[in-house]
């Protein structure tokens, strides 16, 4: 048997049939991004899934693949504890992506070591009109930014224009001056 037919005999083993995975992983996912009618065990719902749009490229990965990790429990090994520390993976993923919009969440940790970034641009790819004026704790604070084309930056939060999301003098990132 060759290394992928081995491979491939493992995870048929802990995750079943691959067609009936896939089957069950594209109708997760056809739920999160339809926004017509929705067929479940004989119902039919109407959909007005607008979140979906509204999300970042990461968020919509980060739960592309959650749908294919709850899928892999439900035709395969749900005792499997790595499916679960994936989703845990890439909720966290999303959740450090998140900013505050309308009241108290979770504090965002200021970064620990001095080459710690924060991505700022890649949070926004709807209307700049929904970003903050500067992300939550970076206000009066020094920091230092880092624009698209790569041109660094020291000031205070409240100092910088967070709104610009394109072009090279967009901030890609930024970090708490130490």
């Amino acid at each position: 048997m060759t290394d992928i037919q081995e491979t491939l005999a493992e995870r048929g083993a802990r995750y079943g049939d691959f067609t009936d995975h896939a089957a069950l992983s594209q109708k997760l996912q056809d739920v999160m991004r339809d926004s017509g009618a929705v067929h479940v065990a004989g119902e039919t719902f109407m959909s007005t899934n607008k979140g979906w749009n509204a999300l970042s490229p990461a968020k919509r990965q980060a739960l592309s693949v959650i749908a294919d990790k709850i899928a892999r429990i439900l035709s395969g090994d749900p005792e499997y504890r790595d499916n679960w520390h994936d989703i845990a993976g890439y909720a966290t993923l999303a959740h450090d992506r998140c900013v505050d919009t309308d009241g108290p969440q979770m504090p965002l940790a200021d970064p620990v070591e001095e080459d710690d970034w924060i991505g700022w641009a890649d949070r926004y790819q709807h209307d700049s009109t929904d970003m903050p004026s500067h992300p939550r704790g970076a206000g009066n604070r020094p920091i230092e930014i880092e624009t698209n084309a790569g041109a660094r930056t020291r000031g205070r939060g409240d100092e910088f224009d967070w709104s610009r999301i394109f072009g090279p003098y967009a901030i890609a990132r930024w970090r708490f001056e130490k």
